[in-house]
């Protein structure tokens, strides 16, 4: 069975400050791994990743359909298929 690819690409809507942090959580760097890597605070990786959720619409808490799913996880799955990988 084919799959039909996503015609808009979620991340397109992300700053590169925000792909950067994304690509290394992908690459499975903690926030201050991140930040020495990017040269920032690790309070810069958390707005970062902050604002990136919301671009995402990833849900945040539980009444957004959030329970006991890890919020970086979301992000890097979303990542992810973006890049082809499913």
């Amino acid at each position: 069975m084919l799959r039909r690819r996503r015609t808009v690409d979620p991340l397109e809507a992300l700053s590169n400050g925000e792909r950067g942090v994304l690509a290394l959580m992908a690459d499975g760097l903690s926030n201050s791994a991140i930040a020495r890597r990017l040269h920032c605070s690790p309070k810069t990786v958390e707005k970062r990743t902050a604002s990136m959720s919301r671009e995402l619409r990833l849900p945040l808490t539980e009444s957004e359909g959030r329970t006991d799913v890890n919020l970086r996880a979301l992000a890097v799955l979303t990542f992810l298929r973006s890049a082809g990988f499913e």
